[in-house]
């Protein structure tokens, strides 16, 4: 699922609640180190091509996606979460994107016990890979975010369900483009 779609969820999920901004954080922050590192190497000339490679395979920036998309890093969150109502929706947040992750990944799964082992769980759906049923998940994805966004009646909800649907709908027009 993409960074939108699960910042989106969890929008839609606290229907304006007090915490619900922190649990839309904690929605997306597994992927926040991710957007860090691909800022900060475009600013220092990486091209496009690579930016994949450096972002979620090399050094520093790998060992930070490990840490945000463990379970412990969750759990730590929960913990100090005990007496302050917005680490809690941090969490749950964080924990929905981990979730999520965990049903549609398979070959970027993420070891979601790391640094205790690399072992991975691959689901038998990707949310990008055609081979694991990724044209299923998406248009599944957006006929959902489509009947969410317009049945909420906030207009930040439905502002924020259509840039979540524009994104998510955005692989199945390259594969129903003429040249795909």
């Amino acid at each position: 699922m993409l960074t939108s779609s699960h910042g989106y969820w969890g929008l839609r999920l606290t229907r304006g609640r007090d915490r619900g901004p922190w649990l839309v954080l904690g929605a997306v922050g597994p992927d926040l180190p991710a957007f860090g590192a691909g800022l900060t190497f475009r600013a220092s000339g990486v091209a496009s091509g690579e930016l994949i490679d450096r972002v979620y395979h090399r050094g520093t920036s790998r060992r930070l996606q490990l840490a945000a998309h463990s379970a412990l890093a969750c759990a730590g969150l929960g913990l100090t979460a005990a007496s302050d109502a917005r680490r809690r929706a941090v969490a749950a947040g964080w924990l929905s994107h981990l979730v999520i992750d965990a049903l549609t990944h398979h070959d970027d799964a993420w070891p979601f016990l790391w640094p205790l082992t690399d072992r991975r769980w691959r689901s038998p759906v990707s949310y990008w890979q055609a081979e694991h049923h990724s044209r299923g998940w998406t248009l599944a994805e957006c006929v959902a975010l489509t009947v969410a966004t317009a049945s909420d009646p906030r207009r930040v909800g439905r502002t924020a369900g259509a840039i979540a649907l524009c994104c998510a709908a955005t692989p199945l027009l390259k594969v129903c483009s003429p040249s795909a």
